[in-house]
């Protein structure tokens, strides 16, 4: 137009707590252009506000808008398109029980971490405690859209107790997604004493238990009793002896080696005072 005009920018009333445009009002000079601002900020609330220009199963958002100017009786409508997708990051299972460790082992548990949006989301896990290790890369990726990682969780526990905890994974743009673990962690139910007794654990310890002294194959070593049983509580003396002894095969051995060292010192001496040509 050869003059100025003055615009409003209408949003329906659905869609009001997820668009804005700014500013609202404007006044465009004669022969010129006006720039505004849309801004999109799609909530939950989506689906129920614009039940009207939103798909929930594909996603899609149409939304008509409309410019109304000053003087002019039909409105400028345009339409804004959008595919709205999830932000969600979702694990295959919301509890992880990795059951009775002993403080000396550790546990694996692998747990799936799946993108459920239509786009790519970096992802950490964050204050990791001290007893839990996070596979691969430390717990710190990017998920591709609708793809799906295996997470493995290693529980090494550095007492004799239970142990219930959440894992923090945080996605890139600061939403939290927890999963709850527990766990026990036990000291072996036998254990020796510096005195060289055996004594049960404090710890998940409810019934006999029955314990074997597996030695290597002739060995020098020899242990009384070799096999017992224990009942909660009870001490058993364990006599461990050393008893080092010359076997057969080692005497063969040691024999052939002297008569080949011999006979390599005879050879040698009858190179030395064998007579030289020019004698």
């Amino acid at each position: 137009a050869n003059k100025a005009l003055k615009v409003t920018f209408e949003v329906c009333p659905g869609m009001r707590k997820h668009m804005e445009i700014l500013p609202k009002n404007g006044f465009i000079q004669a022969q010129s252009s006006f720039n505004a601002q849309l801004k999109f900020i799609p909530r939950r609330s989506l689906s129920k506000d614009a039940e009207n220009y939103f798909d929930s199963d594909t996603g899609v958002l149409e939304v008509p808008m409309t410019v109304q100017v000053a003087g002019q009786v039909q409105p400028v409508p345009f339409t804004v398109q959008a595919i709205v997708t999830s932000s969600d990051l979702q694990f295959d299972q919301t509890e992880v029980d990795f059951g009775s460790c002993s403080v000396y082992h550790l546990v694996r548990s692998s747990v799936r971490l799946t993108n459920m949006s239509l786009l790519p989301q970096d992802f950490g896990f964050v204050a990791v405690p001290e007893f839990i290790e996070v596979q691969p890369n430390d717990g710190f990726g990017t998920l591709l859209p609708q793809e799906t990682l295996e997470i493995d969780l290693i529980f090494g526990p550095t007492k004799a107790k239970e142990y219930n905890f959440q894992l923090c994974c945080k996605s890139g743009i600061n939403r939290d997604f927890l999963l709850s673990c527990q766990g026990v962690g036990v000291r072996p139910p036998l254990s020796k004493e510096p005195t060289t007794q055996l004594t049960k654990d404090v710890m998940k310890v409810d019934g006999p238990r029955l314990f074997c002294f597996c030695l290597p194959k002739d060995s020098e070593i020899s242990i009384s009793p070799s096999a017992g049983r224990l009942l909660p509580g009870e001490r058993c003396l364990v006599q461990v002896m050393f008893r080092p002894r010359l076997l057969d095969h080692k005497i063969k051995e040691e024999a052939l080696r002297q008569i080949h060292c011999a006979k390599l010192i005879s050879e040698k001496e009858q190179e030395i005072n064998r007579p030289t040509e020019q004698e």
